[in-house]
């Protein structure tokens, strides 16, 4: 007997981090799938905040610990599970998995992301890293065949990899079905759609990584994506080139949208490479500070700071031009205004993934000099 959705509801608790004098409010957040409607309750002085209104713009899928989501206007992140029932309920239909896709991947790096996401993946942390020898080793301790963990391990350390944190019903399982068996011969027979069939190559060079083991893949999620006070894996390891690149960062709109893997598939296709990838959540004094050269510029600028840090953005750093890189990636960015843009560039980013001003789908440099100093604050500060 299917379960009356009407009844269902979830609870977190969460932070909002006042602007103006930095006051932290508790609250304990319930949302009701049925219409999509939220309730703030202020924990502290014990009374009702926000009584339930709808947020079309929220799904279950963005409710995860570690997330920020956007409230009338308010950036809360959610801290806990509110209650026990929650946490039951999302511990299987919310569940965390390990991902990797290899270096000798990185080039179909849009389509793998486009599939990721349209199989019901919400994609929580992302990087691209560096890993060391021992780190491959830690990787693939588990893998049996020791000539098969030497070839992945050389494999791995031979150039950058993307590293994932996956949310999703039965996560751990789903996702070592969507990669598919480690030999990609193999995986085309007995599982055509997998990742292994459509891009792998040898058992060395599948290009990819998922472990059905709850225990490992807790293991690895705690190792690549440790706590803030432990970033052992954190900013050290991660690569960007700096010189000669450029600076794109995919919206917390576009991002929420599912439209990350096309966009970065229409800049590969541009003959452009993404060589640095980091998934970001930036506070709004994080987001006014980057985006402070606009701030007497134009207009719309405390809304596009509040779009920058109402959720997830994707920092992208885009080679494969030369110094030229900046001018040539700005053109193919188009115009800030969606309906501009598809009047003089109908093929450019904006034209084709943006909605308005502010949600336009992505931001990239404008000036080529300031295109270092970008890179260096998404890929060495933050």
């Amino acid at each position: 007997m299917e379960e009356d959705i009407s009844n269902v509801r979830y609870c977190f608790k969460g932070e909002w981090k006042e602007v103006e004098n930095c006051k932290v409010t508790e609250f304990l957040i319930t949302y009701f799938p049925s219409d999509n409607s939220i309730e703030l309750f202020d924990i502290k002085k014990h009374r009702l905040f926000l009584k339930r209104n709808k947020c079309h713009h929220i799904a279950l899928k963005d409710l995860f610990v570690g997330n920020s989501v956007s409230i009338f206007s308010r950036q809360i992140t959610l801290t806990d599970y509110g209650d026990s029932m929650t946490r039951q309920r999302l511990s299987i239909k919310m569940q965390k998995t390990f991902g990797l896709v290899q270096s000798n991947q990185i080039k179909n790096l849009g389509p793998i992301l486009e599939s990721i996401q349209g199989g019901e993946f919400t994609i929580s942390r992302m990087r691209m890293i560096s890993l060391t020898r021992e780190q491959a080793l830690e990787l693939f301790k588990n893998v049996k065949d020791a000539v098969q963990q030497s070839d992945l391990v050389m494999q791995t350390i031979s150039g950058p990899v993307v590293i994932m944190e996956l949310l999703g019903n039965n996560a751990i399982r789903n996702w070592a079905e969507f990669v598919g068996p480690m030999d990609p011969e193999e995986a085309k027979k007995s599982a055509p759609t997998s990742l292994a069939a459509k891009y792998g190559q040898d058992c060395s060079r599948i290009g990819f990584y998922a472990s059905n083991i709850p225990e490992e893949v807790e293991h690895l999620l705690s190792l690549f994506f440790p706590e803030r006070n432990n970033p052992q894996y954190q900013v050290s390891s991660l690569v960007a080139k700096i010189k000669n690149s450029t600076c794109c960062i995919v919206k917390p709109h576009a991002f929420q949208a599912g439209l990350l893997g096309p966009i970065v598939s229409a800049i590969q296709k541009a003959g452009f490479e993404i060589t640095g990838l980091r998934l970001v959540l930036l506070d709004h004094s994080a987001a006014e500070e980057f985006l402070e050269i606009y701030c007497t510029i134009l207009p719309e600028f405390p809304a596009m700071v509040t779009q920058l840090c109402s959720g997830s953005c994707v920092a992208l750093e885009i080679s494969g031009k030369g110094e030229n890189t900046p001018t040539l990636f700005r053109e193919l960015v188009g115009p800030s205004d969606p309906e501009i843009a598809q009047k003089l560039r109908p093929n450019s980013l904006r034209a084709r993934f943006g909605v308005n001003k502010i949600l336009n789908a992505v931001h990239c440099t404008d000036l080529p000099d300031d295109a270092e100093l970008e890179l260096e604050y998404f890929f060495r500060l933050l």
